[in-house]
């Protein structure tokens, strides 16, 4: 032992340095997964492009997974990394390996889901929907599609609901299309049944007019953020008690408003013009819309959809009372 101090006191400042660290290391206990965010001062979060969960705006990247997220990381105090993944299989796949924090995927905690990741619900309720082209026989049950085939993306929340039943019918998984990309095979023709979420199907319905909802399939789920397993439970307890919060203060129900609260007020040709008018009008007014929405601690968004309501953004509009926009 003597020598062995005798050795350290000779060593060069380096070798000292490094025996010391090694010694802390091996005093020390592995930092949490949310010590490990907070040191990195980053928060990993991997997801896809879909309007129910992140896609890119006018002014950003928005979505209602990655506003909850994006207000997360904020209340962390770190910064939001976003990895855009093809499809939910490379979702689970960065989430199996430990790769990323959090995975916005628009699954809920259906079985094969809550027994691989950890499992957070995040306040939006959504059914499996069986839709068909409106040229096509409306079916009622799954009885009624023998010897048809039901089209859905892969890694959904809807093949554990027709996995186990022997109906007649086939069903066939699309890894490399998306809920909108199924919709639009409907919209075509090319597939006559298909399974949907029902949040996507809201989120897109005005832009496919021959698509129809025939049934239900399975009861409501809340849809989840998951989290890899190898996580210990910190990261997932801080992000639920925020979660709590926002729905204590109704943050929680505004965000739903404001993805979803519309999506029975516009029907195909109102939403075509709507976005031709967001496109061509509102950047005209949109500094302004900021300007005073900012004087009153509002959101500007607010105040432009205000003005759009009174005159679709026209400042020479007259209704028939005599106001003029």
């Amino acid at each position: 032992m003597l020598r062995f101090l005798t050795a350290v006191a000779a060593a060069p400042v380096q070798v000292i340095l490094l025996i010391s660290a090694a010694v802390a290391l091996v005093g020390c206990s592995r930092p949490s997964t949310l010590q490990e965010v907070l040191a990195e001062d980053v928060l990993h979060v991997i997801t896809r492009e879909a309007p129910s969960i992140f896609y890119e705006g006018r002014d950003g990247a928005t979505g209602y997974d990655y506003e909850l997220a994006k207000r997360f990381a904020d209340e962390l105090g770190v910064e939001l990394r976003v990895r855009v993944a093809e499809d939910n299989t490379e979702i689970l796949s960065v989430l199996s390996r430990n790769y990323a924090h959090i995975g916005l995927a628009g699954l809920s905690g259906q079985p094969g889901i809550a027994g691989q990741y950890r499992v957070l619900p995040t306040g939006i309720t959504a059914q499996s929907v069986v839709v068909y082209h409106r040229d096509q026989m409306r079916p009622k049950s799954l009885e009624d599609l023998t010897g048809q085939t039901l089209h859905l993306v892969a890694e959904s929340n809807h093949e554990h609901l027709i996995a186990d039943k022997n109906q007649g019918f086939d069903w066939q998984v699309h890894p490399s299309i998306d809920a909108a990309g199924v919709l639009a095979r409907v919209e075509s023709g090319e597939f006559a049944y298909a399974v949907v979420s029902s949040n996507e199907l809201e989120l897109n319905h005005v832009f496919y007019p021959h698509v129809k909802k025939a049934f239900y399939l399975g009861e409501p789920e809340e849809l989840a953020w998951l989290f890899p397993t190898d996580q210990d439970n910190t990261l997932v307890n801080a992000a639920s008690e925020f979660l709590d919060k926002l729905k204590a203060d109704g943050t929680l129900d505004q965000l739903a408003e404001r993805f979803y609260g519309h999506l029975d007020q516009l029907n195909y040709v109102g939403a075509r013009t709507f976005m031709h008018h967001v496109d061509n009008r509102l950047p005209k007014y949109e500094e302004l819309f900021q300007d005073y929405a900012s004087d009153f601690g509002m959101d500007w968004r607010l105040l432009a959809a205000i003005g759009y309501q009174e005159s679709h953004w026209r400042p020479n509009a007259v209704s028939p009372t005599g106001v003029r926009g």
